[in-house]
């Protein structure tokens, strides 16, 4: 009997043991998510161009497995991955980090995904704001609008529309911007359109409504800086349009090619408002021709179509209905590169205005048409590489099916900028040679563009031409732009010093809250400089040019105190170098004291610092 049970016992053995080897295999897991930088400022991040290398290990990724790397951008998450792009289970990726368009910091989501897309594992990885510099707050740069002047009717009718742009410097996280217009009885309204997120960038271009002013002939508009959170109001910037009796001219529109459904549609709270469909055949197009648009929308009214044409003209058409389609010949469309401009599909409600989701963001959706091309860079070279400044650099080109060609050049503060000898109408296949251009350090940049006859553009990568350092030896950050050594003059104060340069005769007051005012020497030999207080015990009372200036400038003696010590006459280099940013250029200026540490002068915003850190 026992010799049966032992062999039930192995035959059950024997058969349990495929079972065991068909367990399913472990689920796969994020086990690092890093990246190799630790902080960004707030405008680097708004800049979009600070690189940073993301690094992951993945345990038990099957074949059948997919990653997907994604940035966080407004509520949604957008890839960073190419369409076709595949990530192993452990490996880096470079990427520019870029502000998410909201209230948080750069966010990024890495996520293991089975081949139904299902969510198997994610992790979620951010790059904090380095905190502000002290004493900074936020300044408005500037603040301006498209015209001069608002048409009347359109202010009666409340359809008066205003292209503004701003520039906004040392943001901060928890700040945001606010446009208004104010009224002659001093009281403020906004003239922000609905926008499907909070957060407005630190510069740009946008579009406000203004309202009519009773009383009152001009229209008074208002850009505020305000902390979101303590109601705190870091600055404000004002600027004044007039009102016009005539009318301005006609944006061009299309007609409706169909007349919307007189059915009234469930409202919102029924049937939600969704895009179901919004898409365009063919795809890629022909710029020439003409593409079929195709939606479908539920829990609005109807819908509207819009893009820009190619004078730069917004186009709009509304009334359409719900589910239908619109012929777009493609050349009434701007291009951008080798895609249109984005078209944008907006659902109305039965009064025509937008429609909120649920979260308070206008329910659209953009479209971008991509454009067949047979526009090929085949070669953009530069020689000398590097060169002498002030030398001669000669180009050398060739692009497929062009019909015009171009060189821009970016200037020391970031912008394209055009070169008339560079901006003809350019060969597709040649050479020329132009002068080095002034005003740059270390380098200058190029960037080579093209065009088809159709309209479609190619651009190719940035070429660098690397300049030759005429000095053998300099005090800036990197190879400055002049250099000359002259005599100077050095005093302490109890809440800064003055520097005395002898060569442009100015003055510096370098105050201890790192900010700094430029004054001219107008004192003369024998001019006497009374000062009427007698100074404490252990101070000092400035005089000659340093006296001139502290007498006759009570808020420069208020802040930067009695002198502690007598003037210092020394000789030092004084160095220049291109600064400042967009558009507005300035120059950085570097000399030293008299122990010989380094101090550089930034021209806009005027501030101060010692690049050896003391």
């Amino acid at each position: 009997m026992r010799k049966h049970i032992g062999l039930v016992l192995l035959v059950l053995l024997i058969v349990a043991l495929p079972v065991r080897a068909q367990l399913p295999p472990l689920p796969p897991a994020i086990v690092e998510f890093t990246s190799d930088r630790a902080a960004i400022t707030l405008p680097e991040a708004e800049a979009g161009d600070q690189p940073a290398t993301l690094a992951w290990r993945v345990v038990n990724l099957a074949d059948g497995h997919r990653m997907a790397l994604e940035r966080q951008e407004l509520t949604g998450w957008v890839s960073e991955l190419n369409p076709d792009e595949r990530l192993t289970a452990a490996g880096t990726y470079p990427v520019l980090v870029k502000h998410p368009l909201n209230f948080g910091v750069p966010t990024y989501r890495l996520a293991v995904l089975d081949a139904a897309g299902s969510l198997l594992d994610v992790r979620y990885l951010t790059i904090p704001y380095e905190p502000p510099a002290a004493n900074t707050a936020p300044q408005i740069d500037s603040f301006s609008a498209a015209v001069s002047a608002v048409y009347r009717g359109d202010l009666e009718r409340q359809a008066a529309r205003v292209t503004v742009a701003w520039a906004v410097k040392d943001r901060r996280a928890t700040s945001n911007l606010l446009f208004e217009q104010m009224l002659p009885d001093g009281s403020a309204v906004s003239v922000e359109l609905p926008r499907g997120n909070l957060w407005i960038a630190s510069s740009g271009s946008g579009v406000v409504a203004p309202v009519l002013p009773e009383g009152e002939n001009r229209v008074r508009l208002r850009l505020r800086v305000i902390d979101v959170l303590t109601g705190e109001i870091y600055g404000a910037a004002e600027l004044d349009l007039a009102i016009s009796d005539t009318p301005p001219t006609p944006l061009a529109t299309l007609p409706p090619t169909r007349v919307p459904p007189t059915t009234a549609m469930p409202s919102s709270s029924d049937f939600p408002t969704q895009i179901i469909r919004f898409t365009a055949v063919p795809s890629p197009a022909d710029p020439l021709g003409t593409v079929t648009l195709n939606w479908t929308v539920r829990g609005a009214a109807s819908v509207s179509l819009g893009w820009t044409n190619k004078e730069g003209d917004d186009v709009t058409h509304d009334g359409l209905p719900l589910e239908g389609t619109f012929m777009l010949p493609l050349p009434d469309v701007q291009f951008s590169g080798t895609n249109t401009y984005p078209v944008r599909l907006i659902p109305k409600d039965a009064r025509g205005n937008w429609i909120n989701d649920p979260n308070q963001l206008i329910v659209a959706s953009d479209l971008v048409i991509p454009l067949n091309t047979t526009l090929r860079l085949v070669s953009f070279s530069a020689s000398p590489n590097p060169v002498e400044r002030g030398g001669s650099l000669t180009f050398t080109w060739e692009v497929e099916n062009a019909v015009r060609v171009g060189i821009t050049r970016v200037n020391p503060q970031g912008i394209l900028t055009i070169d008339p000898e560079l901006q003809g109408d350019l060969p597709p296949r040649g050479s020329i040679t132009v002068p080095v251009p002034d005003g740059y350090s270390t380098a200058v940049s190029y960037l080579i563009g093209a065009s088809d006859a159709s309209g479609v553009s190619i651009s190719g990568d940035l070429l660098e031409v690397k300049l030759v350092c005429p000095f053998a030896q300099y005090i800036a950050t990197y190879c400055p732009l002049t250099q000359r050594r002259m005599a100077a003059v050095h005093q302490d104060f109890e809440r800064g010093l003055m520097i005395w340069l002898s060569d442009t005769r100015e003055i510096y007051v370098l105050y201890d809250d790192s900010t700094y005012e430029l004054y001219q020497d107008t004192w003369s030999e024998g001019e006497p400089v009374v000062i009427a207080d007698t100074p404490p015990a252990g101070r000092v009372a400035p005089g000659r040019g340093f006296g001139k200036v502290w007498v006759n400038n009570p808020a420069v003696r208020a802040k930067l105190g009695w002198a502690t010590a007598p003037e210092v006459n020394y000789a030092t280099p004084v160095e220049t170098l291109a600064g400042g940013f967009g558009r507005y250029p300035t120059t950085n200026t570097f000399f030293t004291f008299p122990n010989g540490l380094r101090v550089q002068l930034s021209g806009f915003p005027k501030t101060w610092l010692m690049p050896d850190g003391s």
